[in-house]
């Protein structure tokens, strides 16, 4: 953990991650082997390949931007068919904007090995939630941001809260007809379509990293997934859930964002 001299971060009561330096075994058939997993190591790697400089502090990562990242495994299969299936948790904790902490899964398949499936599975993550929190620590976000205005109420304060819209992770087997679409999926949609499910969340006022995930697949069988720091969020999950109901039809398709709403005392426009 980290020294005295420096703050020392939390893991989330959820997280379910356990460890994140272990040895795994194997067996297939009359083969019997041991891969030796440095979680941290490997997301150090991935940080490292997207330029986002982070140092090592025993299990955890500290980033440029003040974050500091703890890996930890929940789980690594070998399944039937010879593909490795790990998930994992990222948990991210920040001093000032996030000192309750928050935390994500990473789930990854791979035909190599354990290593090739969890050094994907935080690749994809360094591409995508990684920029959103590095954004809403930044005074000049690269991600699209919205500024929302809360009055005062009941006795509560004012509130100006920013909400990062991180990258998109989006698949359709086929493109929609324009015709059948009458505003082209951006990365304000997943948020705003299911912006009523969030409006207490919004208003609370703490730093919150909210999961949207919607797919529907090529019978037309609609799933969604909403977490906020690591939770689930069933008003969240449904609100997608609906939304997928609007969606042209393109086979199947689905739509994966992390967007982080925080406090914001910076200019309104």
């Amino acid at each position: 953990m980290a020294s005295s001299a420096t703050p020392t971060p939390r893991v989330s009561p959820g997280n379910p991650g356990d460890i994140s330096t272990f040895a795994i075994n194997f067996e297939k058939g009359e083969e019997s082997w041991d891969e030796q997993i440095d979680l941290t190591e490997l997301l150090l790697a991935a940080l490292q390949e997207r330029d986002i400089p982070a140092t090592r502090d025993e299990a955890w990562l500290r980033t440029g931007d003040g974050f500091w990242l703890l890996p930890q495994l929940v789980s690594a299969q070998l399944s039937e068919d010879g593909n490795m299936r790990t998930s994992t948790t990222i948990q991210a904790w920040h001093p000032e904007l996030a000192p309750e902490g928050v935390f994500e899964y990473q789930h990854s398949i791979s035909n190599e090995d354990a290593v090739s499936a969890f050094r994907r599975g935080f690749s994809q993550w360094a591409a995508t939630d990684a920029v959103a929190l590095r954004d809403s620590a930044s005074d000049e976000p690269d991600c699209p941001c919205m500024i929302m205005e809360f009055p005062a109420d009941d006795g509560g304060a004012s509130l100006r809260r920013r909400v990062v819209l991180g990258p998109v992770a989006h698949y359709a087997e086929s493109p929609a007809p324009a015709q059948d679409e009458e505003h082209p999926f951006c990365p304000c949609c997943l948020f705003t379509n299911s912006l009523d499910a969030f409006h207490g969340i919004l208003r609370d006022g703490g730093y919150a990293a909210i999961r949207l995930y919607a797919a529907r697949d090529a019978n037309g069988e609609i799933s969604a997934d909403c977490r906020v720091n690591g939770e689930d969020y069933p008003a969240g999950q449904q609100a997608l859930a609906e939304y997928v109901g609007t969606w042209p039809q393109r086979g199947f398709e689905f739509r994966k964002q992390l967007v982080i709403a925080h406090l914001y005392d910076g200019e309104p426009g």
